[in-house]
């Protein structure tokens, strides 16, 4: 992607729903192509359409591999500090970096996809994230904690705006785990395992029953537990916050638990 969100819609108009987001420099599979919109499926198997002028073509694998470590963090024209702010890339996106910092200068030349060039702080990027087996609890948590407070919005994956399974998905995603796009997908991954309720730990997902229609048996949210009964998930106008399991609607909602397998 060559913006630094990209909304992913349901149909292939402006005013369809927005199912979910691709953040700058991740890479699809261009599935259907048109002057508007073109049908993409992302790394993470999820597929719908986004604006075809945000499409790209994705920078060479030889060059220097990062990301943003920051919430959000501007991106400049150039090197200098009079050079003008061009965007806001948020946490997690993965870029390609291109010359270092000039003498006198903290920021660092990033690669946009389909050519040219802006600058980034240096301190903003960090390593790709790696696992050598489970990411532990604490990893889980740490990273979870870098969304406290962010707003919700639905279909959202950046630290602009996120929902309840793109929170999920990015926690893991920053432990270097590639989960599915929405709850229910989630729930049923076969890189899960199921969980007792009087099992869980931190770092495991707990999925919900919807609320809205009490014929809905389906899963529709999702969160992270860290130390039972509390967790943390995005939750409707209050965004990213920490709720217990024993509280009410949870603990009626609860429907299963799951973990990463070994």
């Amino acid at each position: 992607m060559s913006r630094n969100v990209v909304p992913v819609l349901a149909e292939p108009r402006g005013d369809a729903e927005q199912v979910s987001q691709l953040l700058f420099g991740e890479r699809v599979e261009l599935l259907d192509a048109s002057d508007a919109y073109s049908l993409v499926r992302s790394a993470d198997a999820y597929t719908g359409w986004c604006p075809s002028s945000a499409l790209a073509d994705s920078i060479r694998d030889d060059l220097p591999a990062r990301m943003v470590t920051a919430l959000i963090e501007p991106v400049y024209s150039g090197p200098d500090l009079s050079a003008t702010q061009v965007t806001l890339l948020t946490l997690g996106s993965p870029v390609r970096t291109g010359s270092a910092p000039a003498p006198g200068s903290s920021r660092i030349e990033l690669l946009q996809p389909g050519g040219g060039s802006v600058w980034i702080r240096a301190g903003a990027l960090g390593d790709l994230p790696t696992v050598e087996g489970i990411p532990d609890g604490d990893r889980l948590t740490a990273a979870a904690y870098r969304f406290a407070g962010v707003p919700y919005l639905w279909g959202g994956r950046s630290t602009f705006g996120i929902d309840c399974s793109g929170f999920t998905q990015r926690v893991y995603a920053l432990c270097g785990v590639t989960i599915p796009r929405d709850a229910y997908q989630q729930a049923a991954w076969e890189g899960f395992e199921v969980v007792a309720r009087e099992d869980l730990r931190c770092g495991d997902l707990v999925f919900f029953l919807g609320d809205r229609d009490p014929r809905n048996r389906g899963i529709t949210h999702v969160g992270m537990v860290l130390d039972p009964p509390l967790f943390i998930h995005a939750l409707g106008s209050r965004g990213v916050v920490i709720s217990a399991l024993t509280e009410d609607p949870f603990a009626r909602q609860l429907r299963t638990a799951a973990r990463l397998k070994d």
